[in-house]
C-alpha cells in the first residue's frame, strides 16, 4: 500500500497503480495535523505471521448420488452428551414390540349416598305475573329463523334478477 500525501498530486508508489481516495473531513478553521495514531500489535520479539488462508475454488464439488445422501441419513449416531451427564441410552424394543402387564383388581363401586330429606320451600312463588325466562328465549330464537329465513329469500331474488338482467342484456 502506498502512503498518500493529501497534498501532493501523485501517490508515492513505484510504478503501481493505488486506487486509495483520500477525503479531506477537518473542518474550516481546523488544524491540518495528522491525528492518526498507529498501533503495533506484535509483541516484542514476535515475529508477523498471515494468518491468511486461501481457499481455492475453482474446482467445484460434484454432487453426491442419491445412494451416498441415503445412507448418510440412515447413520445413527450418539448425541454429544458428556460422560456422567445422563443415563447411557438404550436400545428401544422397536416396532409392534409389546409389552404385558398383570391385569390389576377393580376396586368395589361405592355405595351409593343416603338420601336426604327435602330441603325448605322455595321463599319465592312462581307468579304468573313474572316473564318467564324460557319463554323469552323461545320468542326471541323464533325471530332469529325468521330473520335468517327472509334474508335468504331476499339474496336469492336478487341473484335470480341479476342473473336474468345479464342474460337479457346478451
Amino acid at each position: 500500500m502506498a502512503v498518500i500525501d493529501p497534498q501532493a498530486s501523485e501517490p508515492e508508489s513505484k510504478g503501481e497503480d493505488d486506487h486509495t481516495i483520500v477525503v479531506d473531513r477537518t473542518a474550516p478553521g481546523v488544524s491540518q495535523d495528522d491525528h492518526t495514531v498507529l498501533v503495533d500489535r506484535i509483541a516484542p520479539g514476535e515475529e508477523q505471521t498471515d494468518l491468511t488462508i486461501v481457499v481455492d475454488r475453482s474446482v467445484r464439488a460434484k454432487p453426491g448420488t442419491s445412494k451416498d445422501r441415503t445412507a448418510r441419513k440412515r447413520r445413527i449416531a450418539p448425541p454429544p452428551v458428556p460422560s456422567g451427564f445422563a443415563p447411557q441410552a438404550v436400545t428401544a424394543a422397536g416396532a409392534d414390540a409389546r409389552e404385558h402387564y398383570p391385569p390389576r383388581t377393580i376396586p368395589a363401586t361405592p355405595t351409593p349416598a343416603p338420601d336426604s330429606e327435602a330441603g325448605p320451600a322455595a321463599t319465592r312463588e312462581a307468579s304468573a305475573t313474572m316473564p318467564s325466562v324460557a319463554r323469552n328465549s323461545r320468542v326471541a330464537a323464533r325471530a332469529a329463523v325468521v330473520v335468517f329465513v327472509a334474508s335468504c329469500v331476499v339474496s336469492a331474488v336478487g341473484l335470480t334478477l341479476i342473473a336474468f338482467a345479464l342474460v337479457a342484456r346478451f
